[in-house]
Order: C-alpha cells, then structure tokens, then sequence
C-alpha cells in the first residue's frame, strides 16, 4: 500500500515536497538560484512547451536535458537539445558544462556513461563555438 504523499514544508517557497527537493537538489529552480541556472531552466521549459501541445507545466529541472531529443529534428530544423542549448550563450554553457561536470557521478548512475559524455560534448563543442572570435576561421 502506498504511503500518504509527501506534505511541503510551509517555509518553503518551492511548490515541491521535501522529498524532491532534496533528490533534485542543486537542479530545480529556486528563488535565489544562479541567473545562469535560471537561463538553462528557462531553455528547456521553452522547447518543452514548444514539442508538447498540452504545454506541460512541471517545473523543469537541470537533468531535464538528458531527456530533450538529441537526434536531428529533420531538413531545417535543430533537435530539442540542439534548440535548447541553442538558446544559452558561451559563458551560460561553460558554466553549465562545470554543473555537468561537478555532477558526472550522478549523471552516469541516472543516464548511463554514454549519455553523459554525449550531453556533455554537445555543451563543450557549442560552448567552444561560442568562445571562437568570429574574425578568425575555423578551417586554417
């Protein structure tokens, strides 16, 4: 039989129970989270409402970007995850590759080691991209 469901704390200004803070602790959006948090979160939540039709309303959480879609999204158009870290600037993703990195355990025992290497050098790679001075080529 199941347990009665978890009650939030009312000092809390999170709508999540003490449980799923403390699972997701560090990911999900808090009121005096890093600005550079709140850009990726606001990233995510935006391609997620874009590729659901019902526009989900959970809250989203840093881990959510192993779940966007990575394969390519057809002629023209970026995958999810693409889109997603699209949207985050070069200092936003080298901030967010630090995140991944400081979490690599965690990451590895959710996703599995393939995914993290993956998410991880899909930030790396844009990250560096968006760190190139645009005046020098990127083929010498």
């Amino acid at each position: 039989m199941l347990g009665e469901p978890a009650k939030r704390r009312s000092s809390s200004k999170s709508n999540l129970c003490e449980r799923c803070l403390q699972e997701h602790v560090g990911s999900v959006r808090a009121s005096r989270v890093a600005e550079w948090q709140d850009e990726v979160l606001d990233a995510i939540e935006a391609v997620k409402s874009e590729g659901d039709a019902a526009k989900t309303t959970s809250k989203a959480s840093l881990w959510d970007l192993f779940d966007l879609d990575r394969d390519n999204g057809g002629a023209g158009k970026r995958s999810d995850r693409g889109e997603c870290l699209g949207r985050l600037n070069g200092s936003t993703l080298a901030k967010l590759r630090g995140w991944l990195e400081t979490n690599e355990e965690e990451g590895v025992k959710r996703y599995g080691r393939n995914a993290f290497l993956g998410l991880r050098a899909d930030i790396g790679l844009l990250a560096g991209l968006c760190a190139w001075p645009s005046d020098k080529s990127l083929i010498s």
